[in-house]
């Protein structure tokens, strides 16, 4: 019998055995990892998966202690001081001073890590070189966007550098539009979407846009680098009437999916926006307040539904003002644990329905919001209020002068009362 890589026999003895990389021999203190499985064969090979596991974790941990730290990280703490020094005058003794202190700190990772290291630090340190990431704080202070965004935005550009830093590329102006192309083709080979590798693309390119306009980079790679999605997707559509209702007839086997539907087809609320609500977010007179979402527009207080009341009362009884008033969603992410269990419910209700290419016609949750939508223009209510209600951005100039704070709590409320389920 041919044994598994990792598994070995020694007399009746089955045993796992990984090598030691040569590099990390002398901090590990040993040549092979190896751990005792027994002298059943069907025993060891269902133990050989967590033995592995528990070599490669101590190999890590060897490789993790002897790793240099970050060099972009490391330096650009010292380059803040620098510059903070440098404008106000070059000729300062104390510039002078700062720039001795990060030529030590070269030196000494010169003799740890190496000369390319060493260099690397001081380049970025001395404001020399432009890292790919350097720019994100100040690129974030120029935006309206929520804190939630901003960070969403920190992230994707934080990914694109730890791929650029794979390819050896640390400054922006290494970024050309063939690493650019190249870069398109490894998202591509991720098997994502069109559209969710064009969200990265955007904010690559918006990103970029503000380095030009700063004086760091004189053009922007990925302009014009969108992908388009050759496949034929539907619309999302609003519940019709029939499906809502069956909806809800399904959602009556648990308090957690009812009172989650109506609460999204009686306010209009994304699915985020109502699972970061906090017993502090119902506000009286009965309002959500909604302060956690993706734009400068979506931050609102919508009035709470007259038969939202009591379900809500009985959320909010006995909570602290810190606790979720929907505190069934105890994942970190609990957009997205609603989210799944929101698929989940609409398969079990018989409303995923699939369409040319296998792909759903009908999206879960968000779908409620579309029900609102459309269910606020049926009733007459106004395109300024029903934007307010929604979230979405106004523009105009009526919307945008005359109605900037938008509509009355009174108007808001007799509208959000016009739906009914």
């Amino acid at each position: 019998m041919k044994l598994p890589k990792h598994l070995v026999l020694k007399g009746r003895t089955f045993w796992m055995s990984k090598t030691v990389p040569t590099s990390l021999r002398a901090k590990v203190g040993k040549t092979h990892l190896q751990m005792r499985l027994g002298t059943d064969a069907k025993a060891a090979m269902k133990a050989l998966p967590k033995a592995i596991l528990w070599a490669d974790t101590q190999i890590q941990r060897a490789r993790d202690e002897d790793a240099p730290p970050d060099v972009v990280d490391l330096a650009l703490q010292y380059r803040e001081g620098y510059l903070e020094l440098a404008e106000g005058s070059p000729d300062d003794p104390a510039v002078g001073g700062v720039t001795g202190l990060i030529t030590d700190e070269a030196d000494q990772l010169e003799r740890k890590h190496g000369y390319k290291y060493a260099k690397a630090f001081y380049n970025i340190a001395t404001d020399k070189t432009m890292p790919v990431r350097a720019l994100i704080k100040e690129w974030n202070a120029t935006s309206s966007a929520t804190e939630a965004t901003k960070a969403k935005r920190t992230r994707e550009i934080q990914r694109l550098a730890e791929w650029l830093a794979e390819l050896k590329i640390i400054d922006l102006k290494g970024v050309t539009r063939k690493v650019a192309a190249r870069r398109v083709q490894s998202l591509i080979s991720e098997g994502l979407m069109p559209s969710t590798i064009n969200i990265s693309l955007t904010t690559y390119s918006a990103y970029w846009r503000y380095c030009e306009q700063s004086g760091v980079v004189t053009s922007n790679p990925w302009a014009g680098q969108r992908l388009k999605d050759s496949k034929t997707r539907p619309r999302r559509r609003p519940l019709t009437e029939p499906e809502l209702q069956k909806l809800i007839q399904y959602a009556t086997r648990s308090d957690l999916i009812l009172d989650a539907v109506r609460t999204l087809a009686l306010s209009g609320m994304r699915v985020s926006e109502l699972a970061d609500l906090t017993v502090s977010d119902i506000l009286s007179p009965p309002q959500f307040d909604i302060k956690a979402s993706k734009t400068a527009a979506s931050i609102r207080q919508v009035p709470i539904h007259d038969d939202l009341q009591a379900m809500i009362n009985r959320r909010v009884d006995g909570k602290s003002p810190e606790d979720q008033l929907f505190h069934e969603l105890t994942r970190q992410n609990r957009a997205t644990q609603l989210s799944n269990l929101g698929s989940q419910w609409f398969r079990e209700a018989g409303l995923a329905q699939k369409v040319g290419g296998g792909r759903q016609s009908v999206v879960s949750l968000h779908s409620l919001r579309h029900w609102t939508a459309t269910s606020l223009e049926e009733a007459g209510v106004s395109g300024s209020t029903s934007a307010f209600l929604l979230g979405h951005e106004r523009t105009g100039m009526t919307f945008s002068v005359y109605a900037r704070s938008g509509p009355g709590l009174e108007a808001l409320t007799e509208a959000i009362n016009k739906l009914t389920l």
